[in-house]
């Protein structure tokens, strides 16, 4: 039974990080755009 547990654990640990950096990626460009956004509508 561990030797399942193990890997599964790792899948769900590597898709968590992964989870979070796509978070991370799409917050900076979130903060990016906003202002891009509201130059576009100034103009």
């Amino acid at each position: 039974m561990l030797l399942n547990i193990i890997p599964y654990k790792a899948g769900v640990a590597l898709t968590v990080i992964s989870l979070t950096k796509v978070n991370q990626v799409l917050m900076m460009f979130g903060h990016k755009l906003v202002p891009v956004n509201h130059k576009e509508i100034e103009e």
